[in-house]
């Protein structure tokens, strides 16, 4: 998976308190001419991302988040209301979960990024929930 490159390599720049880019080459491990080639495609592999937010403990959505501006209003709730039974018509069942309102709030923001057109913002959380997922497991 790719991610676009602008946005990111500037936010990693600040918050590395890297002062060019072959400093940030330097940190992720590769060239500057990989970065370089990079930057000329657009795009960078995301496990680089990763490594520089373990690196200098950074979130993902620091790094790579569009500003996403979610608003509550009657729609919304008539939205997730449809959701909800969406997710019910396919085999008449769902986990029940005790959620308060603050986790259900950002469980419909998850629902609106992950059927949303931003592809690369939703494999980013996809891939984040995976690894976090697996974390717990072990």
């Amino acid at each position: 998976m790719m991610l676009r490159y602008g946005t990111t390599l500037k936010r990693m720049l600040e918050f590395g308190n890297l002062k060019n880019t072959t400093q940030l080459a330097s940190v992720l491990g590769i060239t500057p001419q990989a970065l370089s080639n990079y930057k000329r495609n657009g795009k960078m592999p995301v496990k680089l991302v990763f490594k520089f937010a373990d690196l200098y403990d950074v979130s993902m959505d620091r790094l790579v988040a569009e500003e996403i501006e979610f608003k509550s209003s009657e729609n919304d709730n008539e939205a997730n209301a449809a959701m909800a039974q969406e997710l019910l018509a396919g085999n008449g069942t769902i986990k029940e979960y005790n959620l308060s309102e603050e986790e259900r709030i950002y469980v419909d923001k998850l629902l609106y990024i992950l059927r949303g057109n931003n592809e690369t913002f939703k494999n980013v959380i996809m891939l984040g929930l995976d690894l976090e997922y697996r974390k717990e497991e072990v």
